[in-house]
């Protein structure tokens, strides 16, 4: 429609305008996903109604482990790394984080090729004496409230599309201060119109004048 075609013949005023609705509202659903994202990291009530409405009753981010002391005990890796490479060939990341309690299972967060988005974390938990698989949580098997809760960063930046999610996220975010300025100008625009517009005291009629 001609709402969504920008006309970059038009000049003065016509062009602003254009430049500050059309582009406006190409790039509107990127500035409502971003704010609407962005206020679950700002406001403790705002994440909380949104994890209650998800259904999420757990928190998300997990908690620091304790600190390692210089004598605490290394539980052994080369079993259980041995038994997650064997579990999932195609990982193409992993992190595992080491418990200060050695008898513990090893928790080994990783994602594959066919992972959506950089917080889409599997969890393989292994016994790390004799490399036994004790537990498999595969995002894709998670309730679907907890996978958007978890999918609200790569929505944010724009990730969640890619590369071309991101590159369109980050001009979107370059072009806010277009919207300052075509606004502050046609604000302007108006009120010199307003005010050639209104008519001059000299010009008003006088009473009692013939």
């Amino acid at each position: 429609s001609a709402w969504l075609r920008l006309d970059l013949r038009l000049r003065g005023r016509a062009l602003l305008w254009q430049l500050h609705a059309v582009a406006g509202t190409w790039l509107l659903a990127f500035y409502l996903i971003a704010a609407l994202t962005g206020l679950w990291w700002s406001y403790d009530g705002y994440r909380g109604a949104v994890n209650r409405l998800a259904g999420v009753t757990t928190p998300l981010r997990r908690p620091a482990p304790p600190p390692l002391t210089a004598d605490a005990p290394i539980p052994p890796l080369e079993a259980a790394w041995a038994a997650f490479r064997r579990a999932v060939p195609d990982a193409t990341r992993a992190n595992l984080a080491l418990s200060a309690d050695a008898a513990a299972p090893l928790e080994i967060r990783y994602q594959t090729a066919a992972s959506p988005h950089e917080r889409a974390w599997d969890s393989l938990k292994v016994d790390a004496t004799d490399g036994r698989i004790v537990g498999h949580e595969r995002y894709a098997e998670l309730p679907r409230g907890r996978r958007f809760v978890a999918a609200l960063f790569p929505l944010h930046s724009g990730s969640f599309l890619g590369a071309p999610g991101r590159t369109l996220m980050a001009l979107a975010a370059l072009l806010m201060p277009l919207f300052a300025i075509t606004g502050y100008w046609l604000w302007l625009a108006r009120r010199r119109a307003t005010h050639c517009a209104a008519p001059s005291p000299a010009a008003a009629p006088t009473a009692g004048a013939t």
